[in-house]
Order: structure tokens, then sequence, then C-alpha cells
């Protein structure tokens, strides 16, 4: 009996679980980027700005968010 379904991905999984809170008057540059997607496609498309904006092998250890440089992200 094979088995079903899709085969299993090589490598270690690494599962990051987020939670990101957007405010209207604050976020309106990111939310238009985040009201166009389909549910299920956030991780994609999460993966897919960080990579586009270059924050690959950054490390940042501010808790403040606001100090944070995301210009060009989602562009």
């Amino acid at each position: 009996m094979s088995r079903r379904g899709r085969p299993r991905k090589p490598g270690k999984a690494h599962v990051f679980r987020l939670t990101l809170t957007l405010r209207e008057g604050e976020d309106d540059d990111l939310l238009p980027f985040f009201l166009g997607l389909q549910p299920g496609q956030y991780a994609r498309a999460i993966k897919q700005a960080l990579r586009a904006g270059g924050v690959v092998g950054q490390v940042v250890d501010d808790e403040d968010d606001d100090d944070l440089d995301f210009d060009g992200l989602l562009a």
C-alpha cells in the first residue's frame, strides 16, 4: 500500500508562529499588501517580501520596532 498525499520535503523544518497587528492610520502603507492576499498566502508573501527587501542575514536586537527601516521592503 503506497502513502497518500504530498511527499515530505527533505530537511529539518523550523516553525515560527507570528502575530502581526496593523492599525489604520498608522500602517496604511502595509495594509493594501496584506488585504490583497488570500488566507493561506501570508507565509509565502512575507518570505518573498523579506528576501526582496534584503533583510536576510540581518539581526535586529532593538525591541522598539518604530526605529526599524522597512522602506522598500514591500515595493
